[in-house]
């Protein structure tokens, strides 16, 4: 038998504007059988093989519902199957009694919509005249005209930018601030967020450096 604890984060703080559920074996959703804060338990008994864990915000426009499946191994190891980078890398503490597996899911309200914004730009598709049902507004007409060719998939690097104001360090000279100017070329990739339950515009471009990883087991 192991315990499965499960917590939730919304912009990097611990929340308990959520509620989370577990499937064992395809069997049917449960709630947690103890609640501690924002820590969840779950019992998993002996003889599991298939973990689902549901996550669901309270503010379901804004933070959209997250799917987890997990495999038990035969040592007793939670492994994933398929599971958002909002679930964060599981930690397991095995002592004498029992096997704890911690799990920390995150909700946010950006969805990476990088694709669907080059997508955009192509003059064919199902959200275009001539590609019946269109969808609301209809009338695409004025997104001419197109680009072509279409972008790369990802624009990973700009050219070299001269003579960037950056804020300078230290960032006060008595009650000014002081500013530098550098040439750079920055390494990242340009994306496209989506920010969920915001009212328009709710699409931003934004340059996101190597640096900052932003993936599976990435920081909030």
């Amino acid at each position: 038998m192991a315990l499965l604890v499960i917590s939730g984060r919304i912009r990097g703080q611990s929340t308990t504007l959520c509620n989370f559920t577990v499937s064992v074996n395809n069997g049917p959703f449960t709630a947690p059988d103890n609640l501690l804060l924002d820590q969840n338990f779950f019992t998993i008994p002996d003889q599991s093989e298939l973990i689902a864990v549901q996550a669901n915000a309270f503010d379901a426009a804004k933070y959209p519902a997250l799917t987890g499946t997990f495999q038990i191994d035969g040592g007793g190891n939670m492994n994933v199957i398929a599971a958002p980078a909002e679930f964060e890398p599981l930690n397991i503490v095995i002592t004498p009694f029992t096997r704890t597996i911690f799990l920390v899911i995150h909700f946010s309200p950006f969805r990476d919509v990088t694709e669907r914004a080059r997508q955009s730009l192509s003059p064919t598709g199902a959200d275009f005249p001539g590609s019946p049902p269109a969808p609301l507004p209809g009338d695409m007409s004025w997104r001419a005209p197109f680009l072509t060719p279409l972008p790369p998939p990802v624009v990973s690097s700009l050219s070299t930018l001269n003579d960037i104001t950056f804020i300078g360090a230290p960032s006060l000279n008595g009650s000014k601030i002081q500013v530098v100017q550098h040439t750079v070329v920055p390494r990242g990739q340009v994306i496209f967020l989506e920010i969920l339950g915001a009212t328009p515009p709710r699409l931003v471009a934004v340059y996101w450096p190597d640096t900052v990883l932003r993936g599976l087991g990435a920081g909030p």
